[in-house]
């Protein structure tokens, strides 16, 4: 039943793009239901972004990559803001981070 609510507010947060600060609540409400779900904080830092919070965006991301290091959309993501906020260094190594996973994650694939 939580998997099918989950699924049914994410759907809802889907509808009302672009109002990203309804967006964002829906998320984290998605999040409540199943906080073990990298996709939805990726989600909720996404509609951050939109709003302009930078800060609060890469916490979510982050959270993302804490739940599942192989969800590499968060580091795209985080990325994407570090350039916009001109923090080239980070955004390189996040880059670089993203290369090695897709490597690892081939390299796996492979075996």
């Amino acid at each position: 039943k939580r998997t099918k609510n989950f699924v049914r507010i994410s759907a809802l947060g889907n509808y009302f793009q672009p109002r990203y600060d309804v967006l964002k609540d829906v998320y984290k409400k998605a999040a409540s239901i199943n906080p073990n779900i990298a996709a939805a904080f990726s989600n909720i830092g996404v509609a951050f972004y939109r709003l302009g919070y930078f800060e609060k965006a890469v916490e979510y991301f982050e959270k993302a990559i804490e739940l599942d290091p192989q969800f590499d959309q968060a580091y795209y993501n985080k990325v994407a803001i570090l350039m916009e906020k001109g923090e080239h260094t980070r955004a390189i190594n996040f880059a670089n981070k993203i290369h090695d996973l897709k490597q690892r994650n081939a390299h796996h694939a492979r075996n």
